[in-house]
């Protein structure tokens, strides 16, 4: 609406690689469990990416010493910003069915890990294009997120469990976000509520991982993103 030029969207293209032999072990985490997955590096800030949002809407949802459950928190940078790990570790308190990944990975090892979840969730306040939840679709793991920012460009209630929200005004500074800045604030209840019926129903996690994997594979492939580049290029007299 802004743009003196047209604007064509050419979004990033999702092709996930993993080592096909990782397993939980690797990472310390239980073999049998329904593991949910939030993921964040503390250089992006954690207001931002909400982490204690999906820490609370897990623990609202199941009990701490449920170990058919568990919820899988990835930091990067953690070293960076040692209050909010401590901050983190104590609202964990009492839950054995936890887990903190401090150590920063590869690009291949985090995918490894990410095809070992069971569901990723990102109650974020504003994302850019949504990187992980989308690789995570590609594998066809059920995504349960804030339903603003960019996200909703792929996201859909067939594919994805879109959380609702309400938008508020940032009241002190977080990185760069100011405060007047607006993002949204994620209703907490609406994730527990996903959370939850991801555990307990088994075709609606089938329906969404389906639906998931189809819709990044098919308009997020090397080949389609190639495609839309191409054409623009043609389109604007670069290529013939």
């Amino acid at each position: 609406a802004k743009s003196p030029v047209p604007v064509r969207k050419i979004p990033p293209c999702i092709d996930v690689m993993y080592d096909h032999t990782m397993r939980r072990s690797d990472f310390n985490l239980p073999p049998e469990s329904f593991l949910f997955f939030c993921a964040y590096d503390v250089m992006s800030t954690q207001a931002r990416k909400n982490p204690q949002g999906a820490v609370e809407a897990f623990k609202r949802a199941f009990a701490g010493n449920d170990s058919s459950v568990g919820l899988v928190i990835k930091i990067n940078n953690a070293q960076q910003n040692l209050s909010e790990i401590k901050n983190l570790r104590r609202a964990l308190k009492g839950y054995s069915n936890c887990y903190i990944i401090e150590q920063t990975f590869d690009k291949t090892k985090m995918n490894s890990l990410l095809n070992l979840i069971d569901v990723f969730i990102t109650l974020h306040r504003s994302e850019g294009f949504g990187l992980i939840p989308a690789e995570a679709m590609s594998l066809g793991k059920p995504v349960i997120m804030t339903r603003w920012s960019g996200n909703v460009d792929f996201m859909t209630a067939d594919n994805s469990c879109g959380v609702d929200y309400k938008l508020v005004s940032i009241t002190e500074q977080a990185g760069p976000y100011m405060p007047g800045n607006i993002w949204a604030d994620p209703d907490l209840d609406h994730a527990t509520f996903f959370m939850r019926r991801l555990f307990h129903d088994n075709n609606y996690y089938k329906q969404i991982s389906a639906q998931a994997k189809i819709t990044i594979q098919e308009n997020y492939s090397p080949d389609t993103v190639g495609k839309l580049i191409k054409g623009r290029m043609r389109g604007i007299g670069l290529i013939r």
